[in-house]
């Protein structure tokens, strides 16, 4: 197979180009300043200071207007464009506070992005380095840049006035017929009815996916009779021949990875179609079209497959690269694909990827992000969970800034149909695995032989996989576990993460899935099986859409609570969630629980959280880290227990710590709740108020007292539960009880 026409990639020597629509991204390919004789260079991330970015500029430079994404009734200027997914929480009847984002194509928001990388360049020669060392310039979601530079030059650029972080760039690795079914997407007042039926369901959304590009031929991206992408969107396929609208967007950020890894190899594109499938499957996964046939290479049909918002846009940004096999890319193309997207008005952000690093302040785009209404996913890890190859502490992706999410099982194990080894597979495989068969007529079935490299053999029957019935969720034994830090050590001084932040956020399929695969066309849908946090993250990607079409006018936040909340911990057997090996699981496997697609629909309250929060909780964590990352705010630091987040987890409880909450009525009618309290072992537990009325809209807010009974130095578990008959909204309590040090 022929490779396909790359798209051009901004640059030039000594240029800065801003892209049409949305220009922030900026690559610099040649010319670098001399490195002093014997010190190597490399690619460091330079977080500024001395100036917010596009999304929060709120004016006061002269000659440059502001810029800040804005509610839409505090007068916008005609750079900003409504945003559906972000503002109050007036859901649809109630959209006056909807968030109004920048424009990337609006003249001021030029204007002020190429003022910034004026001053990101004058920083760089302050200290002797070229302006052609910039490799990039980020300007809408982040005030930074990326530069190849020396250690002892990073070092002065440390001391420099406006100049925040200074970081080395990091590696960043890659971390469904039957999902949709298994996740009652499809039932009775369930989300695709909700949102006007399964051919309606993620309409006016646009779904951004950070990850290794696309296939666009395949069916599952198909135009399906769709007409022109929202109104909000600005953004554009250079890295493809076209858009389809389906796919309304397409980018790739290659400069990093070059520099630090060397040319690609063969075989992969350079452009935004995807060689290696991930990127592709995940972007079926979220919202790949509805009723697509997947194949065998071979044309044999084994299912029908859907994405979770079957209906929504899709926009792909290609920042992972295949290498001997493996994907992973650069922090500083993650970095400029986190502005681009943000800029060309992404509702959701996926992400499968994680790098490891333990810093929330490294998330700084992502918070931006999120201040500007877009909803970001990105996945717990596969390192594994403690006894089955991992540990506690293995978690990525920690801020409480996006959606983390960990993987668990279905009911059903594709494997199963997948994996048989040769044609003599037969349904008696499936008494093997201890399952109870789900089939109508288990004799039926037959067995196949394919050419599908590992996954030789199929079990079939009228083209519809063998159904075998397990207990499920069950947390996937590669899923990554918290707390990021040991509970049982001195905290750093430096400290920039915190155990008092209680990650994952919630579970969801991940494990041996089928979606849309590289290769495929109109004609034969490919597909590939996959296992990951890779696979569950698209997933809440795919169902925060749908929330989001149902409830434009709500912040991220809003929509992540209303998850959270709403999730289970029961399996299908009616017993408390458990790991492949059949131990229990906690918290810090599975977070709030499993995703519940119907309930998250009416979570009759949510904990929102306001502009500026998470700035005053990296306050909370390390104030003069959060100092330098926002100069120009009225920092208030609040303890990080104390940000306004569904769970509460307390580390190190020596003595009565007080906690306060604040929930926000999205029902349509007053409503009154009483509280319900599992105490966590060892630990006394007082809500006040312990019942209250809400009228529609209405914010309320509470204590929650903890109080140590006994030193135990683990962490121990309870719930807290605001019912009102019809609602249960529900707060894990994860609390770490020790004697005072």
């Amino acid at each position: 197979m022929g490779r396909h026409d790359a798209a051009r990639e901004y640059g030039g020597r000594g240029q800065r180009v801003l892209a049409a629509l949305a220009v922030l991204a900026v690559s610099l390919l040649s010319g670098v300043a001399a490195a002093a004789p014997g010190e190597s260079k490399g690619l460091y991330l330079v977080h500024m200071t001395s100036a917010p970015p596009v999304v929060a500029y709120g004016g006061g430079i002269a000659g440059l207007s502001a810029t800040a994404a804005v509610a839409e009734d505090d007068a916008p200027s005609p750079g900003r464009t409504p945003q559906g997914s972000a503002g109050g929480m007036g859901g649809r009847k109630g959209r006056s506070t909807r968030l109004l984002r920048p424009r990337a194509d609006d003249p001021h928001v030029r204007a002020y992005a190429q003022h910034l990388t004026s001053m990101q360049e004058q920083t760089l020669t302050s200290v002797g380095v070229a302006a052609s060392s910039m490799v990039y310039s980020y300007g809408f979601a982040a005030n930074s840049f990326c530069a190849e530079l020396t250690r002892s030059q990073a070092q002065q650029l440390r001391a420099q006035p406006g100049v925040g972080r200074v970081a080395r760039g990091r590696k960043v690795r890659a971390f469904t017929t039957y999902s949709p079914k298994f996740l009652k997407l499809g039932a009775a007042k369930g989300a695709w009815e909700a949102n006007g039926g399964k051919m309606n369901a993620g309409e006016g959304v646009v779904v951004g996916i950070i990850d290794s590009g696309i296939w666009p031929e395949h069916p599952s991206f198909a135009n399906q009779g769709y007409g022109a992408p929202p109104k909000h969107w600005k953004g554009a396929c250079p890295g493809l021949k076209k858009c389809n609208g389906k796919v309304v967007g397409a980018r790739y950020f290659l400069s990093a990875y070059e520099r630090e890894y060397g040319k690609l190899e063969r075989g992969e594109y350079r452009s935004a179609r995807d060689a290696g499938g991930h990127g592709t499957w995940c972007a079926g996964a979220a919202v790949g079209n509805s009723g697509v046939v997947l194949t065998e290479q071979d044309g044999t049909p084994i299912g029908s497959a859907s994405g979770m918002a079957p209906r929504g846009r899709v926009a792909v940004y290609k920042a992972l690269w295949y290498n001997a096999s493996e994907g992973y890319g650069h922090d500083c193309d993650i970095f400029a694909a986190v502005d681009q997207a943000v800029a060309d008005g992404v509702d959701v952000l996926s992400m499968s990827i994680g790098s490891g690093e333990d810093t929330y302040f490294g998330d700084l785009p992502l918070l931006r992000a999120a201040e500007a209404g877009v909803f970001v996913t990105l996945a717990a890890g596969n390192a594994g969970l403690p006894g089955m190859g991992g540990t506690y502490r293995s978690i990525s992706n920690t801020s409480p800034f996006y959606l983390t999410v960990a993987a668990s099982t279905t009911d059903h194990d594709a494997a199963l149909l997948l994996r048989a080894r040769s044609a003599a597979t037969t349904a008696a495989t499936a008494a093997a695995y201890g399952a109870t068969d789900g089939s109508e007529n288990n004799s039926s079935y037959t067995a196949r032989a394919t050419s599908s490299g590992s996954n030789r053999g199929l079990i079939s029957h009228s083209y519809r996989p063998f159904q075998a019935v397990y207990e499920a969720p069950v947390i996937a034994p590669f899923s990554s576990a918290g707390p990021p830090l040991n509970p049982s050590r001195p905290l750093p001084a430096t400290l920039q993460v915190t155990n008092d932040i209680l990650k994952p956020d919630v579970t969801a399929p991940g494990v041996d899935l089928v979606a849309a695969a590289p290769g495929g066309t109109a004609r034969d849908a490919w597909y590939n099986m996959k296992s990951g946090t890779s696979m569950s993250t698209p997933h809440l990607a795919g169902i925060a859409a749908l929330l989001i079409q149902k409830y434009p006018s709500w912040r991220p936040a809003a929509i992540k609570s209303a998850i959270m909340t709403t999730a289970y911990r029961m399996n299908n057997r009616g017993g408390a969630l458990r790991t492949f090996m059949g131990s229990p699981a906690t918290p810090w496997f599975f977070g709030s629980g499993h995703v519940n697609t119907s309930a998250m629909l009416d979570p009759g309250l949510v904990y929102d959280v306001g502009q500026g929060a998470y700035a005053n909780f990296l306050a909370g964590v390390n104030l003069p880290a959060a100092k330098k990352a926002f100069p120009t705010r009225r920092l208030s630091p609040i303890k990080p227990w104390d940000l306004n987040q569904p769970n509460i987890c307390v580390s190190r409880l020596t003595n009565t710590v007080t906690v306060t909450r604040s929930v926000t009525s999205v029902t349509g009618k007053p409503r009154t709740y009483q509280v319900q309290v599992s105490n966590p072992a060892n630990v006394d537990v007082q809500v006040t108020p312990s019942q209250f009325t809400i009228l529609p809209k209405q914010t309320v807010t509470f204590k929650v007292k903890l109080t140590p009974k006994k030193s135990t130095r683990q962490f121990s578990f309870g719930q807290l539960v605001w019912s009102d008959g019809r609602h249960r909204v529900k707060s894990i309590l994860a609390v770490q009880p020790m004697a005072a040090l």
